[in-house]
């Protein structure tokens, strides 16, 4: 098994459970995978709350963004830089949000 790549690997343990037949191995090893994933998921959720994205700078705020794109094309849909327009994002994501009784005024004002 050790010569099997990831992927092999993992093909073989798909085929070794749909090959049990017996149900409380299946649920042992059911319980025993789902432990794993409960685990994990209580990990990522610590990271999340202890993450403030508030704190990041542009350019690392900027960093999540896994693309070919540079910062000084121009995007005509939007009359701006991809700078300017992700720089609006992020400062937008900053600011503190208005309430409800104030989103609905400035929509009103649209009218």
């Amino acid at each position: 098994m050790e010569n099997l790549s990831f992927a092999e690997q993992k093909i073989s343990l798909a085929q070794t459970i749909l090959s049990l037949t017996d149900k409380n191995s299946f649920t042992q090893i059911q319980s025993y995978i789902n432990s794993l994933y409960k685990g994990k998921r209580k990990s990522i959720k610590k990271q999340e709350d202890d993450f403030d994205a508030k704190t990041l700078t542009f350019d690392e705020w900027n960093k999540q963004f896994e693309d070919e794109y540079d910062l000084d094309d121009y995007i005509p849909e939007y009359g701006m830089s991809l700078h300017d327009f992700r720089l609006r994002i992020y400062k937008s994501e900053k600011e503190t949000g208005i309430t409800k009784q104030e989103f609905v005024a400035k929509m009103d004002s649209l009218k």
